[in-house]
């Protein structure tokens, strides 16, 4: 199916969409992502590896993050919406700890 088709025209291209009050970080990202989505054809998206991760998904892979004594550091190998990074803020801000330690770092690509 192509994307278009699933997720429908957005309704201003041209517009960013907004947070909207109280909604969560990774159902904000899945909004971009459609959002962004949307205006790729499914040529584009297959060329490109544009798959989103399903907001499910992503907090099902967050639950099972265990902190440990070293801080923690996610790695979202993809360079998306960033679904699954902010399942994993929400799962971890969540957690009953006194205190960790989360550390995001800028991608450091290798060229080889």
């Amino acid at each position: 199916m192509a994307v278009k088709e699933e997720f429908g025209p957005p309704p201003d291209a041209t517009m960013t969409p907004a947070p909207r009050i109280g909604e969560r970080p990774s159902d904000f990202a899945d909004r971009i992502g459609v959002w962004y989505a949307a205006q790729k054809t499914a040529d584009q998206c297959k060329a490109f590896g544009l798959y989103l991760t399903p907001v499910a998904v992503a907090r099902f892979m967050a639950e099972r993050i265990r902190i440990m004594d070293q801080p923690v550091r996610p790695l979202d190998p993809s360079a998306g919406a960033g679904i699954l990074l902010c399942g994993a803020v929400e799962a971890l801000a969540n957690k009953d700890q006194r205190h960790f330690e989360f550390r995001l770092s800028p991608t450091r690509w290798i060229m080889g």
